[in-house]
């Protein structure tokens, strides 16, 4: 426990730092990220279907792949990748300096502001942190599923969150403002959880295997892409702010696995979707809400 301790210490120091060092790029962030999903995908399949766990080899996976990102993040930098990509509205002031229009806010508006993007980010990483942890018991429990079959499930929402995140890096991110690139991924997984809400209901395996999938898409760069937009319209994303949003991400992965599972256990496993499908409308809309208002905030 205490090496699992230590690790995932660790891990968020390096996640927000490098969130905050490279954010004026948002398919950096993305790439940093691509190792552990990736890695993710690679672990359920270890055997699970057969009650053989090779811990080692999970580990062994993990580490390549993360070595791999490291290497492809490395190469980035020494070939000194656009910085900016073509959807962002910024002006350069020499070789390194990026000027951007922020909005003005006093110290209230900002207190404001913070409270209000915490909302945001809680409600979106509780629908993120939800589906990792609770969609093989989701599927077992209301359909009847196996867990050999749950465990596949399971792998394909990471595969393609894994693909989402990839596809961010190398083309989407570059041609969509932040605005519109989380206006359109949450619409698609707000979508994808309706669906999986029919297939649930009604019991129709099929509707998991072909919706499943586009949940992963579009959870997939949101995170990022929500600090990418706050650096460029309201703060320049430093130490404290990173940190303050990778805090507010792990309190929703504290918080809500405690709700899901007395709702899951006590109500229906269909809680899972229900409120899967209200807190991304919830984010996608207290976002939109607040980028118009700090839009109304520019000089």
């Amino acid at each position: 426990m205490s090496t699992d301790f230590g690790q995932n210490y660790s891990l968020g120091h390096i996640n927000a730092t490098v969130d905050t060092s490279i954010v004026t790029f948002s398919p950096s962030v993305d790439m940093f990220n691509i190792s552990q999903n990736a890695s993710s995908l690679l672990i359920p399949l270890n055997g699970s279907g057969y009650g053989q766990t090779k811990i080692h080899i999970a580990f062994s996976i993990t580490g390549a792949v993360n070595i791999i990102s490291g290497l492809l993040y490395l190469l980035l930098d020494i070939k000194k990748f656009e910085k900016v990509p073509p959807s962002t509205r910024a002006s350069k002031r020499g070789t390194n300096e990026v000027l951007y229009n922020r909005a003005c806010l006093t110290k209230c508006e900002k207190i404001m502001f913070t409270l209000v993007m915490g909302v945001v980010f809680f409600m979106f990483v509780s629908v993120e942190c939800k589906n990792q942890s609770f969609l093989l018991p989701f599927v077992m429990l209301q359909l009847g599923w196996s867990k050999f079959d749950g465990t596949y499930l399971l792998s394909i929402l990471w595969g393609f969150f894994t693909f989402g995140r990839a596809l961010g890096l190398l083309f989407v991110a570059r041609y969509l403002s932040p605005q519109r690139l989380v206006s359109v991924c949450l619409s698609i997984a707000s979508t994808a959880l309706v669906c999986l809400i029919i297939g649930g209901a009604l019991k129709i395996d099929a509707l998991m295997w072909a919706f499943v999938p586009f949940l992963g898409l579009g959870v997939s760069v949101v995170f990022p892409t929500y600090v990418v937009w706050i650096h460029e319209n309201v703060v320049k994303v430093k130490g404290k702010v990173g940190g303050l949003t990778q805090f507010v991400g792990g309190v929703a992965f504290f918080v809500d696995p405690f709700l899901m599972g007395y709702l899951i256990e006590n109500v229906t496993p269909m809680s899972l979707v229900y409120t899967g499908l209200g807190q991304a409308l919830c984010s996608l809309g207290t976002f939109l809400l607040l980028a118009k208002w700090i839009d109304s905030k520019k000089q």
